[in-house]
């Protein structure tokens, strides 16, 4: 009897490992259940062609003959338009699309400007009583910064041109706008340098 009965302990045992593992395995299984074994394959789209409407009629225009021949000089028909005045200056435009280029800057408005010109005043032009003028083109930009080209410098050699071009790097702008968001622009400053 303790042999039949340590075969059942160990049926037992054996069956009760056998469980805890199936369990334990259907515990951390993942069963991915996909929508055609429930559902069926999805329908097919059928795709109906529309015809596309009749294309629409050309629009009809009369051309008349003008009431009198037009080779007088002084017609006001071959006369030239007036332009008409706007408050903003054209901009460029290519088709339908936003203006290109720096906005044009008539009117600035300075964050920072320096006080004493005196300082950048070219020492050799400042000792012989030289006074001179420059002329420069500037890249205003977003940061208000400006970036600037020598036009003109009168006169030449005396060192006008590096002093003016300083003089601008020590101005800040405040940068031209275009929809409400700043935008480069252009600026021309002239720079006169003259003894007092």
């Amino acid at each position: 009897m303790t042999q039949a009965l340590v075969a059942r302990a160990a049926s037992f045992g054996a069956s009760a490992l056998l469980m805890s593992g199936l369990v334990l395995l259907a515990l951390t299984m993942t069963y991915v259940v996909r929508e055609t074994e429930i559902f069926g394959a999805p329908p097919t789209p059928i795709t109906v062609a529309e015809e596309p409407p009749p294309p629409s009629p050309p629009p009809t225009t009369t051309v008349r003959p003008p009431a009198t021949p037009v080779d007088d000089p002084f017609d006001p028909r071959l006369q030239p338009m007036e332009p008409t005045s706007s408050t903003q200056p054209a901009e460029p435009y290519i088709g339908s699309a936003e203006p290109v280029g720096p906005i044009e800057i008539t009117a600035p408005r300075w964050q920072r400007r320096p006080n004493n010109l005196t300082v950048f005043f070219p020492d050799r032009a400042l000792r012989r009583n030289t006074e001179g003028e420059v002329v420069l083109n500037c890249l205003v930009r977003v940061s208000g910064l400006l970036d600037c080209d020598v036009v003109s410098e009168s006169p030449a050699g005396w060192g006008f041109a590096d002093a003016a071009q300083r003089i601008a790097r020590a101005h800040r702008m405040v940068p031209a706008t275009r929809n409400g968001v700043a935008v480069e622009g252009r600026y021309v400053m002239r720079v006169p340098f003259q003894i007092e």
